[in-house]
Parts: C-alpha cells; sequence; structure tokens
C-alpha cells in the first residue's frame, strides 16, 4: 500500500488536498512530483473535481512488476496530459 497527496479544484473554487491509500495496480507507476507547471487551464479547472497542475516531471517510487528497461524506481520520467483532454472534459 501507498499514500499519495494531490491538489484538486473544488465546486467553490477552492484547492483541495486529497490523500488516498492504495496498492499501486500492475501497470502503473508512482511518481514523486517534483516540479509541475499551472496555467490558464487549471485557473478554469479548480472549479471541477479533478487534479491540478501537469506537464511536470519527478522520480519513479513504485514501477510495475513485470521488468521494463525504461521504467524503473528512481528513473526521471517527464509527465504530459493525456492527448484527448479536452475530449475528457467535454470541450
Amino acid at each position: 500500500m501507498v499514500s499519495f497527496t494531490v491538489f484538486k479544484g473544488s465546486q467553490n473554487g477552492k484547492i483541495i488536498k486529497s490523500t488516498t491509500t492504495r496498492e499501486v495496480g500492475p501497470d502503473e507507476v508512482l511518481v514523486k512530483v517534483t516540479h509541475s507547471g499551472l496555467c490558464g487551464t487549471d485557473e478554469h479547472l479548480r472549479h471541477r473535481d479533478i487534479v491540478l497542475g501537469h506537464e511536470g516531471s519527478g522520480i519513479i517510487e513504485v514501477s510495475t512488476p513485470e521488468p521494463r528497461p525504461h521504467i524503473a524506481r528512481g528513473h526521471t520520467p517527464i509527465l504530459t496530459p493525456p492527448s484527448n483532454l479536452a475530449t475528457m472534459l467535454g470541450r
């Protein structure tokens, strides 16, 4: 089990700290985010129950159980939002 914290928007526009504890799935990694960008998109999304910040980077703390040389503990990935983010948000 791992615990992680994110900062999310809320209906009234206040930024909420949210902590979750769960298992990391077999096709997931846990990245400790060390840097993240905030922009106008986040300003619009702060009124929705969605994690804020994007285009970040960090350090992989928990990786997938099967060996993947490009995804391992200690690696430093660049994180980008999904290319279909606007569609997912109904835009």
